[in-house]
Order: structure tokens, then C-alpha cells, then sequence
């Protein structure tokens, strides 16, 4: 997983990393997925401020091989504030958005050819309330190249994918995650914290700046809630899944009470990735002697992204080959996420926590 980040001045097209420091050539290689950021601001009054961006009706990333060339020579990725077919996290009021894109298209391997590498152009723009010509923000050259050799003596293979952990941790800012939140930290934008049983994206930077489990605020983004169980959301992993069906995560269902858990992840396998959001809602029913086999489980998945080939794994409300379902072990006590797998070695990640 690549991150790119941007500060970008627009009224003087100037731009630095998050760090506010120059940016040297950046090299996406073909295949790469990539974490792109860029926080907005103008010149208001002699002073750099947030862009405000309420009022666009689509914001825009594009790579382009011809800087001065038409929205129509656009060679990857378009994705927008309105509809676009990426993961995307947007803070309009502020200018800052996030998205989650891949570099691996015909149309970019096509441009670079046989080349040892070829200079692009990274675009953002906006359209306005009445869907007008895009406004360009900025224009930032990117330098492609192809992906690593692994067949050449001596070449190192490429680094394993890196699957994060949520939804919503792919959606944002995410950078290395800094463990519990401390009051004697300084924090910068970007990074991700833990603190009474929540989960927090650092939206600004910030020392002694209390996140608050209950709400965002203006330094952090609540991303995880604690549950109303009080135990915090939970971390889980599911490594080496093959084909069949398989436990992705498992808990404890309470027997006297109804309870809702908010579940996000991903599923993935080389290249190919499948982020969700699903909500799991428990109804327990004694059919007698404590028997609650008969308990309904029902998922709801409310939002999913795919990147790459996931045909090996497709959401349906009930089990079967490539389904991802719910159900409940009478063994174990347990309410299950499952899938079935028409392949081998796909491995699966995320947090969840009790919503009701």
C-alpha cells in the first residue's frame, strides 16, 4: 500500500507533502494501489486557509499523460465526491479527501510501454454546483513505472500486500498507527490513535487534545465507536483462508438480549481486495432446554468496495459457494461471519463493535 500526500495552495498552484515539506518526484510503480491525499487551501486576506469545497457537486483525481490535454486522455482513475468507483473520505468544509486507487490499468501500462519509466500528471479538480467544466486545484507530476521484476536474478520480489484493518481506515488518512492516545504527544494530520475503547483519525495537529468517544471533533475523527457493550471495538484477522466455507471473525451472542454489531474488513488475495461495512443483527429465540439453533442471524452489508478480480467471493443473503453469510453455532455459543471460497490462500482483516 502506497500513500500519497499533498498540501496544496491554490491560488498559487504551489504544493508540499503533509509534513509542509518540498515534494520530490513521486514514483507510483503499475499495479500499485495507492492512498491519495490532498488537503486544499486558498490565500484569503494575506493568510493560507482551508478550501472550502461545500459546493462542488464532484471532486475529481485524474492522471493524465498530457498536462494540458482533456478530461477524454484521462488514463486511470476518476473518482469523485458524487459516485465514483473508489473508496473516497471527504471533509468538503475543510478541503481535505482521501482515495483509495489503483495504478493498474491497460491505459497506464499502455503509456508506459516498454520505458524504463514515464512522467505523468496527477490532476485534481472540481466541478461546481451547476455541474460546470471542471476548475483544476493543482497539477502534480508523478513519475510511472513498471512493476518490480521478480523473474531477474538478484531482484527482490515485491513486498506482500498490505490490507489494513477497516473500511474506514482504508477511506482516510490512515499513516502508522500510534497505539494509545497520550496527552504529552503531539500528534500531526493523519495518524490514528486508540483511547477509551474508540478508534481516532488525527484530522489536524494536535497536543492534550482529548479525542471523545461519543463524537468527532475538530482534532479527531471518531472512525471506531467503543460499543454499547462497553468493551471496546475488537480487532480480528482470518489468515490462509482456502476453498470451502470459513470463520472470517466470531463472538460470544449474548442469550437474553437482542444485539446489533457493526462489522468492517477486508477480504483479499494478491491484487484483488473486497473493503465492507455490514451490520449483524442477533434475535435470540429459545426453541427449548436453552436450544437458540434456531436464532435468526441477518447481515445487512451496507457498503463494499472491490478493487481487482474478487469473482471468488460475492455477497448473497444466504449460504453457498463465494458467499460471505452470518449464522449461529449452538456448540460454540457463537455468532459467526463466514464466507465460502471458490480459491485458495485469501486472508481477511478488520474491527468490530457492538452497536446496539
Amino acid at each position: 500500500m502506497r500513500k500519497l500526500g499533498f498540501i496544496v495552495d491554490t491560488t498559487s498552484g504551489r504544493y508540499t507533502d503533509l509534513a509542509g515539506s518540498p515534494v520530490e518526484l513521486p514514483e507510483v510503480a503499475i499495479g500499485d494501489t495507492v492512498l491519495l491525499i490532498g488537503h486544499f487551501r486558498e490565500a484569503l486576506a494575506a493568510n493560507l486557509s482551508d478550501l472550502d469545497l461545500t459546493g462542488a457537486t464532484a471532486l475529481r483525481a485524474h492522471v493524465k499523460k498530457d498536462r494540458l490535454a482533456s478530461d477524454t486522455t484521462t488514463l486511470t482513475f476518476q473518482d469523485s465526491y458524487n459516485g465514483g468507483n473508489a473508496t473516497a473520505w471527504e471533509d468538503l468544509a475543510t478541503g481535505k479527501v482521501t482515495w483509495l486507487v489503483s495504478f493498474a490499468t491497460a491505459a497506464l501500462t499502455s503509456a508506459l510501454g516498454t520505458a524504463a519509466f514515464v512522467d505523468i500528471w496527477l490532476e485534481f479538480s472540481w466541478l461546481d454546483a451547476t455541474g460546470a467544466v471542471p476548475q483544476t486545484l493543482a497539477q502534480i507530476p508523478i513519475r510511472l513505472v513498471p512493476q518490480i521484476d521478480t523473474g531477474a536474478a538478484g531482484t527482490p520480489p515485491p513486498a506482500a500486500p498490505t490490507y489494513l484493518t477497516a473500511t474506514e481506515v482504508l477511506q482516510v488518512l490512515a499513516t502508522t498507527y500510534q497505539g494509545a492516545w497520550s496527552a504529552a504527544t503531539a500528534y500531526t494530520t493523519g495518524q490514528t490513535v486508540s483511547h477509551g475503547g474508540g478508534y481516532f483519525l488525527a484530522l489536524q495537529n494536535s497536543t492534550a487534545s482529548e479525542p471523545d468517544v461519543t463524537a468527532s471533533t475538530a482534532d479527531w475523527a471518531l472512525m471506531a465507536t467503543p460499543g454499547t457493550d462497553g468493551t471496546g471495538f475488537q480487532t480480528w484477522t482470518a489468515p490462509d483462508l482456502d476453498t470451502g466455507t470459513e470463520t472470517l471473525v466470531e463472538w460470544t451472542a449474548p442469550l437474553d438480549a437482542r444485539a446489533v454489531w457493526r462489522v468492517t474488513g477486508q477480504v483479499g488475495k494478491g491484487a484483488a481486495m473486497i473493503a465492507f461495512e455490514a451490520l449483524v443483527a442477533w434475535l435470540p429465540i429459545d426453541g427449548g432446554g436453552g436450544d437458540y439453533s434456531a436464532s435468526p442471524v441477518q447481515l445487512a452489508v451496507q457498503h463494499t468496495t472491490q478493487i481487482g478480480d474478487c469473482s471468488d467471493v460475492t455477497w448473497e443473503a444466504t449460504p453457498g459457494a463465494g458467499d460471505i453469510y452470518t449464522d449461529y453455532d449452538a456448540t460454540s455459543g457463537k455468532v459467526r461471519l463466514r464466507a465460502a471460497f471458490a480459491s485458495d490462500n485469501w486472508d481477511a482483516s478488520g474491527i468490530y463493535a457492538r452497536a446496539v
